[in-house]
């Protein structure tokens, strides 16, 4: 646990990338990346050595693994947000937790998860 009390989510990830987080508690996010979303959660540089972020316990949270010079462009309601959806995780905290990519197919990321953690995909909020 942090200083905060709330929990301590470690991301690794390949150096010059970056884990962008989302409210999914209402639904499906539209991604947003905006300091006046209130979905948007923020995100951390992911490296080798891990990247630390305090999220809420007990709510869905979208995970989007960024490469830099991977844009996708249009994000927004109806427009590249279920794109997005096929290439997050959706992950529900009740303490620490860590998450990995540890590889790609067909450009979706292969994501592993250990601790106080559960995860699927986050294309789950469509059904």
């Amino acid at each position: 646990m942090s200083k905060s009390g709330q929990p301590r989510f470690d991301a690794f990830g390949a150096s010059n990338s970056k884990f962008k987080f989302s409210d999914a508690s209402k639904g499906c996010p539209y991604y947003y990346e905006s300091s006046l979303s209130s979905e948007y959660l923020g995100a951390v540089t992911a490296s080798d050595e891990g990247a630390s972020k305090e999220l809420p316990i007990g709510q869905p949270i979208h995970i989007r693994y960024h490469a830099m010079g991977d844009h996708i462009v249009g994000v927004g309601p109806g427009v590249g947000a279920k794109a997005l959806r096929t290439r997050a995780l959706q992950v529900v905290l009740s303490s620490d937790a860590e998450v990995r990519i540890t590889g790609f197919e067909d450009k979706v990321p292969i994501w592993e998860t250990t601790g106080a953690i559960e995860s699927k995909p986050a294309t789950a909020c469509d059904e």
